[in-house]
């Protein structure tokens, strides 16, 4: 870019989507999947495969006592992945607005 010769150029971004998504909080799932028009009881369903989940660690062989966590999605689950991509438009759809209706303003790189 340095040695174009024309006034604009183009940039792009690398995302760390890793800890976004162990920090997806589930009340903000549920009203996505509300948004999206999924049904109740599928909804139910999904909530309820998320946030059942329980952990024990080993330490030194021995196994310490369980936790179940309070928010995110399970890395290696095949239903997170799909999960996550809702909770991502979402929040696609929600910055497109605030752009659209003058109330947040892209960030220019150049002039």
């Amino acid at each position: 870019m340095r040695r174009s010769k024309k006034k604009k150029g183009y940039v792009s971004f690398k995302l760390d989507l890793e800890k976004a998504f162990d920090n997806v909080r589930w009340d903000f799932l549920n009203s996505c999947l509300l948004n999206f028009g999924f049904p109740d009881i599928t909804i139910k369903l999904i909530i309820h495969c998320v946030t059942s989940s329980i952990f024990s660690i080993l330490w030194d062989a021995n196994k310490m006592p369980s936790f179940q966590p309070s928010h995110g999605l399970r890395q290696g689950d095949p239903l997170s992945p799909y999960l996550f991509i809702l909770c991502k438009e979402k929040l696609s759809i929600a910055i497109n607005n605030v752009v659209t209706q003058g109330n947040w303003d892209p960030i220019h790189i150049t002039n």
